[in-house]
C-alpha cells in the first residue's frame, strides 16, 4: 500500500479485540473500500451476466442467446417457459430462431434468466 503499517492490537483474554492503526493507513483503506463499493453498485448486472468463453463463442457463431443463457442457468425449456409464462413450443421456436419474441415476452424471459434484455437480442 505504500503506507507504513504500524498497527497495534489491544488484547482481551489473550485475543485481539481492537486494532489501532495510523490515520493515513485508515484513510487509504476507507478509500479502497469506497471504490470497491462503488464498482459493485454500478455493475452488478454485468457481473452476473458473465458467460464463459466457450459460450461466448457459441453466441458469435449465431446460436440463440436465449438457448445459451437457458443452458448456462441450467434450466429446462419447460422451467424457463413456465417462469416466463409462455408455452414450451413458443420458447422452442424462439431458441431455434424460427420466431422472434415481442419485447414483452423477451422482458419476461430476461427476468426469468436474471439477465438484461440486451443479452437476448
Amino acid at each position: 500500500m505504500g503506507v507504513k503499517q504500524d498497527v497495534q492490537f489491544i488484547l482481551a483474554n489473550g485475543q485481539p479485540q481492537w486494532a489501532i492503526l495510523p490515520y493515513q493507513l485508515y484513510t487509504k483503506l476507507r478509500e479502497q473500500e469506497q471504490l470497491i463499493t462503488q464498482l459493485i453498485s454500478e455493475k452488478p448486472k454485468q457481473m452476473r451476466q458473465a458467460l464463459p468463453v466457450s459460450l461466448q463463442g457459441r453466441l458469435q457463431h449465431g446460436e440463440s442467446p436465449i438457448r445459451i443463457w437457458r443452458e448456462f442457468k441450467e434450466l429446462s425449456q419447460a422451467e424457463l417457459a413456465m417462469q416466463a409464462s409462455i408455452s414450451i413450443p413458443y420458447l422452442s421456436q424462439l431458441e431455434h430462431q424460427i420466431r422472434s419474441g415481442s419485447k414483452k415476452v423477451l422482458k419476461r424471459i430476461a427476468a426469468a434468466l436474471s439477465v438484461e434484455i440486451d443479452a437476448l437480442v
